[in-house]
């Protein structure tokens, strides 16, 4: 709570360095949950700020970082 105090006057820069190049950066987290499941989040930016972002507890359990990682991007 103190960071986002200290934090809540900042400006949020969001624009594009080129609109032909999208970054897209996901990543997955195995039995992050109580109940083992794991976690994925991922971010959409154009270079300069993110435009979109999403956090998502997995639908079902994985055996495997491997398995999450593809569970994460498959859904995502």
């Amino acid at each position: 709570m103190c960071w986002i105090k200290k934090t809540k006057t900042d400006v949020r820069i969001i624009g594009a360095d080129d609109l032909l190049n999208m970054i897209v950066m996901i990543n997955s987290a195995q039995a992050g949950h109580d109940d083992m499941r794991g976690h994925t989040g991922g971010i959409t930016s154009y270079g300069t700020g993110i435009v979109d972002e999403k956090l998502s507890k997995q639908k079902m359990n994985t055996r495997s970082f491997t398995e999450t990682e593809h569970v994460g991007t498959s859904k995502i």
